[in-house]
């Protein structure tokens, strides 16, 4: 078995190395992210049976299609790109900034050799924040990222991969323009719970807006006081598009009895027979890890109503 991963429940060591190889084929990765879930709900429900793990690692290790070597080598004697013309150095910062591929995979090592992969994946935090939009992946991905780079440290082979990933992930992010401010419309004193509450009664499609919400709470320790309010705003917003009063309210009445079992029962029936997707696992870790951060009764009857609710539908 190959080594060097800390953290990761043993089972799941050697997959990283598989999962690190994976390309989105819809706009962006979710390969780490789903990792990540598996092994906390690894960790905390020891007791499913190993049927239950080898579903969700086969699911997610044939989801997306698999690389096989580093793009970035190809180009690893060059040093610099200047223009014969105009003498223009058209450097790391320009390529990425415009999506160049495959140099992309260089600029992004140039950096990487600067910096690291953690402050390399910090340095775009403040473009994350900004740009949140439809879904969240913006700060969701990023988080997942960041939470990885600590798991990966120290070992070249997973970092080289990742960083690739990352780049993918960048240039598919955060090139978009910044047409408003994620503050613009929002409360500034808005609070945590509030916006918990917002998202699991508008939780979007496969419970994204519960994701950004959970995913943001991962990585916060990441993030300055500035940039987590702002993401927090941001977050709040996209649980204000379109709500649905009264799907929420059928999708509360749908639950009479809230307590520990319940929740583990409706947990492992998403996990298990919930629609096929990525989101059926990382959905599940999310709701379990709010489920376990917050114990106010109205917001675990949302939890367990969202378990319930996205068992059966993707869709919101």
């Amino acid at each position: 078995m190959k080594s060097g991963v800390n953290w990761l429940s043993p089972v799941l060591n050697e997959f990283a190395y598989s999962v690190v190889r994976h390309v989105p084929y819809i706009h962006q990765g979710h390969g780490i992210k789903g990792l990540l879930s598996l092994d906390q709900l690894m960790k905390k429900f020891p007791h499913w049976e190993p049927k239950v793990w080898e579903k969700a690692m086969h699911f997610l290790e044939t989801d997306e299609p698999k690389v096989s070597r580093l793009f970035h080598k190809d180009f690893e004697t060059l040093e610099k790109i200047v223009d014969p013309t105009e003498g223009r150095d058209f450097g790391p910062n320009h390529i990425l900034g415009e999506g160049i591929y495959p140099l992309s995979y260089w600029a992004m090592w140039k950096k990487y050799q600067e910096l690291g992969l953690k402050n390399l994946l910090l340095s775009y935090v403040d473009k994350a924040v900004d740009r949140i939009s439809f879904l969240g992946h913006e700060i969701s991905i990023l988080s997942a990222y960041l939470e990885f780079s600590e798991v990966i440290q120290g070992n070249e082979e997973l970092e080289l991969y990742t960083m690739e990933r990352f780049t993918e992930f960048m240039t598919a992010s955060y090139l978009v323009k910044v047409e408003a401010s994620a503050t613009d419309g929002v409360d500034p004193e808005i609070s945590e719970l509030s916006v918990l509450k917002a998202c699991l009664t508008n939780p979007s499609f496969y419970g994204h807006n519960i994701l950004a919400f959970c995913w943001l709470q991962r990585g916060a320790r990441f993030l300055n006081a500035q940039q987590y309010r702002k993401s927090l705003q941001a977050i709040s917003k996209l649980s204000k598009k379109n709500p649905k009063a009264t799907k929420a309210k059928e999708m509360l009445a749908a639950v009479s009895v809230v307590n520990d079992e319940e929740f583990e029962k409706a947990l492992l029936d998403l996990f298990v027979d919930g629609p096929p997707n990525n989101h059926q696992y990382t959905l599940s870790a999310a709701l379990s890890n709010l489920w376990d951060k917050y114990p106010e009764k109205e917001i675990r009857h949302l939890i367990l109503a969202n378990t319930k609710y996205f068992k059966d539908t993707p869709n919101f």
